[in-house]
């Protein structure tokens, strides 16, 4: 009975940390949606680590970038075509892969600044933990929008 009971608590004890860790995981997007919805990318610095891997389609182009460089294209948009556009959540999805690496699956449509819809999009932000903190080191993004902006 006792070791039963002890499993069982070792069990919970996983699961507790599970979920806090899916939860910091979801925080990712929360904090990511929030800069992106403030056109602040420097509000995403903390977000990402030091390299950083963007694919984006249509066009599926890796590109091994920089913090400071990924920064920048979200501060270029947000001048641009993405300017005062903003997005809303419809969909969060945590995964852990072990104690240290994950991702977080986003879905969400994209507004104009009058309102109207661009479309749905969706985003994978995978993550590595860095000392207590979630570190994107790698995302990619899929629109399908075109240029409806």
């Amino acid at each position: 009975m006792f070791l039963a009971l002890f499993v069982s608590g070792i069990a919970d004890a996983r699961q507790a940390r599970s979920d806090a860790e899916e939860r910091a995981l979801s925080s990712i997007v929360e904090r990511w949606t929030a800069a992106r919805n403030a056109n602040d990318a420097e509000a995403m610095r903390p977000l990402f680590a030091e390299a950083v891997d963007r694919v984006s389609l249509p066009d599926g182009m890796v590109q091994s970038t920089t913090r400071d460089e990924l920064l920048k294209f979200f501060a270029d948009g947000f001048k641009g075509s993405a300017k005062g556009t903003y997005a809303k959540t419809m969909k969060v999805r945590p995964i852990l892969f072990s104690d240290a690496t994950g991702i977080v699956d986003h879905t969400y449509t994209m507004y104009n600044p009058d309102g109207s819809e661009i479309g749905v999009g969706h985003s994978t932000f995978v993550a590595l933990k860095v000392g207590a903190e979630w570190k994107v080191v790698a995302v990619r993004f899929v629109s399908a929008w075109g240029t409806r902006r």
